[in-house]
This record gives structure tokens, C-alpha cells and sequence, in this order.
């Protein structure tokens, strides 16, 4: 599969799309399904909608207190909370986004995800990418072909980043198969800083707002 998601700043994973051959469209006209999510009682499938996920918007009361949904963000951590204005950000529904929820530069927080001695990677840290860094379609290195999730980036020959994909703010999958996206601990503005991969090449990096869902990579601290 294509790895884990998370949503900026969430401590809590989600799972990633399901099978290992997934043929698709690029965009959001693909047939890739999300593994699916299981309730406490590890029974109880979570389908509110197609995608698998059990999701709120942000302004359903209950959502925010003092401004932020931290709290019921670590309450509910299979639930995916979505907000679709302009600030972008599953935390709160105005300017007052917190920078630091995945530490502040020179510490990892308590809601990294990362296990004890890693974190999640600052943007830096791609700094020695290359345009011409390999990429993969089932196995051979190419610029162009069909978008499987079995596809993805070689990084000098030795580290593999799978073209998993994103989640779109309203919680559709996206770009499965055929674009590497891993988020970055570092925040531009409103939005969060990531780097960007396809069949054409390696973008270094790229933003997008908080309430899209990326892979990560965790780097030793």
C-alpha cells in the first residue's frame, strides 16, 4: 500500500489506499479505495461516506473549544475534521493556526508522530534532490505510464518514497499512484510546507493548507 496519511499537525495516522496494483486516472477520477477504518470495538466498519472515513466539519457544534479542536481531535482519532474556508485548517476556524504542533524547529512536540528519537522531517532536508531522481512504475524507471500504488520515487538508490498520494480537504483520495507527497514539519503562512514528486520529476517543495492528509518521513533527531 501506499503508507500511512496524516492530516498537519494531527498525531493520529490513517491509512492509505488499499491493494498494491491499483490502476487509475490522474486527479481525483481514480478507483482507489482507503483501507478500511474499524471503530474501538475492532469490528464496526467506519463508512459514513465511500471514502471509509468518519468525518465532521469543523463548525458542527462540539467541534471547537477556545477556538481549536485539539481537544476533540485526541478524543476522536478516526475521525477526520475537515474545514472547507479559507483558513484551511482541521485546528481552528480562524487565523490563529498553531506553527508548532509538530514542534518548533529545534523540538519534536507531543504530537509528533514520529516513535522516540525520530521526528517529523523539516524542509530541509530534501534540499539534495534532483529533478532527474528516479522514478518508478511497477518496477522500471519512467516518465510517463499508467498510476499504480506500486509506483514511486528511488532516492539515491537506496531510500523508496511510494507514490501514495493525498487526501483532499472534504476527505477524497487523490493522485494515488502517481505523485509523492510527504509533509514537512515547517509552515508557510496559513498552509505547511511538503515536497512534491510525478512521473515528470521532483518538485523540491510545495504547500498546501492543513486539512489535506500526506505521507510523512521520520528522520533520527
Amino acid at each position: 500500500m501506499g503508507g500511512y496519511v496524516l492530516w498537519w499537525g494531527r498525531k493520529d495516522a490513517f491509512p492509505g489506499a488499499d491493494g498494491s496494483t491499483i490502476t487509475q486516472a490522474t486527479g481525483t477520477n481514480q478507483n482507489a479505495e482507503t483501507i478500511i477504518l474499524y471503530g474501538t470495538d475492532g469490528t464496526t466498519e467506519l463508512i459514513e461516506d465511500k471514502n471509509g472515513y468518519c468525518k465532521v466539519s469543523i463548525t458542527t457544534e462540539g467541534i471547537l473549544s477556545e477556538n481549536t479542536s485539539q481537544t476533540y481531535s485526541v478524543k476522536h482519532p478516526l475521525t477526520v475534521i475537515y474545514n472547507s474556508f479559507s483558513v484551511w485548517d482541521w485546528y481552528t476556524n480562524t487565523e490563529n493556526h498553531n506553527d508548532d504542533l509538530w514542534g518548533d524547529g529545534e523540538h519534536k512536540s507531543d504530537y509528533d508522530p514520529c516513535p522516540l528519537g525520530w521526528r517529523v522531517s523539516q524542509d530541509g532536508i530534501w534540499n539534495d534532490f534532483e529533478e532527474n531522481t528516479k522514478y518508478y512504475s511497477q518496477g522500471t524507471p519512467t516518465s510517463a505510464g499508467n498510476s499504480t500504488i506500486s509506483n514511486g520515487v528511488l532516492y539515491n538508490d537506496f531510500v523508496w518514497f511510494p507514490a501514495g498520494g493525498r487526501i483532499f480537504t472534504t476527505g477524497t483520495r487523490s493522485n494515488v499512484g502517481n505523485n509523492v507527497f510527504l509533509w514537512s514539519s515547517t509552515v508557510s503562512g496559513t498552509s505547511a510546507k511538503n515536497i512534491y514528486c510525478s512521473m515528470g520529476g521532483v518538485l523540491h517543495i510545495s504547500t498546501y493548507g492543513r486539512t489535506n492528509a500526506l505521507s510523512i518521513r521520520c528522520v533520527q533527531e
